[in-house]
């Protein structure tokens, strides 16, 4: 995501918004990507800081391209449900 702050102020420009929404597999078009903005704009500024667009991470994962199966891996990984997938979790017995 840091990619698309250009400047390093935390702000994601919102002509790129549709390119930072790929790399959660959400393809839009010039609209949604306008929806999804003001959507994720909690602080009404009219611009899209990044702790706005992945503290809605979830709501993205549900909406991308592959975004179920996406979500049965994690809660397979997650095998003590926190939200997190630890390295012990990832170890092969």
């Amino acid at each position: 995501m840091r990619q698309f702050d250009k400047n390093g102020d935390g702000v994601i420009d919102r002509s790129f918004v549709p390119e930072a929404l790929k790399l959660f597999g959400v393809i839009t078009t010039g609209y949604e990507a306008t929806k999804i903005c003001d959507y994720f704009d909690k602080n009404g500024d009219g611009k899209l800081q990044i702790s706005e667009l992945t503290s809605g991470f979830d709501v993205l994962i549900q909406h991308s391209v592959h975004g179920k199966d996406l979500l049965t891996a994690f809660h397979k990984f997650d095998k003590n449900q926190n939200g997190f997938i630890e390295f012990s979790e990832l170890k092969v017995k």
